[in-house]
């Protein structure tokens, strides 16, 4: 296997799209992510760079063209590096399963910029992080979450950066969900 593994993270169940409570009930918001999930997979599976796709959640998702993976609910980054170190030694590319604009374009630039090491899609803000890969993943702290992109910049400054509208528009809040729908 010379490829990549893309590794998509999905929360379920009354986890699923928490910030947006205001908006809907538990039942659609996790059926959106769920959507939004299989989206992103059927996205990945047309990319010959992409040997495997695995989802790393609680639970299988029907209908879903991936390897699935238990997240074993000890948080995001800790799921992350175990997903990283069972799957050595491959190159791992880490795409977020909220991003309702992504194209094959967006996943091939970058992989392709990640061919010296690695790439980095910041969120469309500039402080989170909706896609990273990485050559050799080993050793890499993740650091998702508050300032991410920050902090996982500052552990390999040759991370190229990638800035596209399908990385970067992700769907978190309500602000955001309003401009989808708009």
């Amino acid at each position: 296997m010379n490829g990549w593994t893309a590794i998509v993270p999905l929360k379920m169940g009354a986890m699923s799209k928490s910030r947006l409570t205001s908006l809907s009930e538990p039942g659609a918001r996790e059926a959106l992510a769920a959507e939004m999930a299989r989206r992103v997979i059927s996205c990945l599976s047309t990319l010959s760079a992409i040997d495997r796709t695995v989802l790393l959640s609680p639970a299988p998702l029907a209908d879903c063209n991936a390897i699935w993976m238990r997240d074993e609910g000890r948080g995001l980054n800790a799921e992350i590096a175990s997903a990283r170190d069972a799957l050595a030694p491959a190159s791992i590319a880490i795409i977020f399963a909220d991003l309702p604009m992504l194209t094959s374009a967006d996943v091939d630039a970058l992989l392709k910029s990640a061919a010296d090491g690695g790439a980095i899609a910041p969120d469309r803000h500039g402080s989170g992080t909706n896609a990273l890969a990485l050559v050799d993943p080993a050793g890499f702290d993740f650091h998702f979450g508050t300032d991410s992109f920050a902090r996982h910049r500052a552990q390999r400054a040759r991370l190229a950066v990638v800035r596209m509208p399908g990385l970067a528009n992700d769907l978190d809040t309500p602000q955001d969900l309003r401009l989808f729908t708009q």
